[in-house]
């Protein structure tokens, strides 16, 4: 479908647990059982459809966000004032998170781009001299910005979801 959905805070713990989500959609090992969670493609390639805010308090947590989903499904984001108000070792505050991103020596500079911007561009359609006030950017209807989409990822599964999408039953 036509919804775009953007994942807050890295994904929560779905990029690290990627192994075990893709286990729950692919039939066991002895052939007698079908998926127990039977969705269209792969969790993976359903995974990356969606789009992610680098909101996260590590370089690791970063990269394995990016390697898992691609750095095309990953707009930077950050909290202030919120959870990351403590002190890094390093004296830095945990949400300023650019200094991860550009230390990560294996993006390249567009990659690192399209992260700080042009990925954000990208989604929500904007024009030069647009800006997202608020968090929202709403001139694309089918845009859809949560941040309990992990928990219903759970609930539902990506089928799921896309499902209720097109039904149009997630309202803004």
């Amino acid at each position: 479908p036509n919804l775009k959905i953007l994942v807050s805070h890295g994904g929560g713990a779905v990029p690290y647990h990627l192994g075990r989500f893709q286990a729950s959609t692919e039939p066991d090992l002895k052939g007698g059982k079908k998926a127990r969670i039977p969705i269209e493609g792969t969790f993976l390639s359903n995974l990356r459809k969606m789009y992610f805010d680098t909101c996260m308090y590590s370089q690791e947590g970063i990269e394995c966000l990016i390697k898992v989903v691609g750095s095309s499904q990953c707009l930077f984001g950050t909290e202030c004032p919120g959870m990351g108000m403590a002190r890094r070792p390093d004296g830095r505050s945990y949400d300023n998170v650019e200094d991860y991103i550009k230390n990560i020596s294996w993006l390249s500079e567009a990659e690192r781009q399209g992260i700080f911007s042009g990925n954000a561009i990208k989604l929500f359609k904007l024009k030069d001299g647009e800006r997202i006030v608020a968090g929202l950017a709403v001139n694309d209807p089918a845009l859809m910005l949560a941040g309990a989409i992990p928990a219903a990822l759970l609930a539902f599964g990506l089928q799921g979801l896309f499902e209720l999408a097109e039904r149009r039953v997630v309202s803004r």
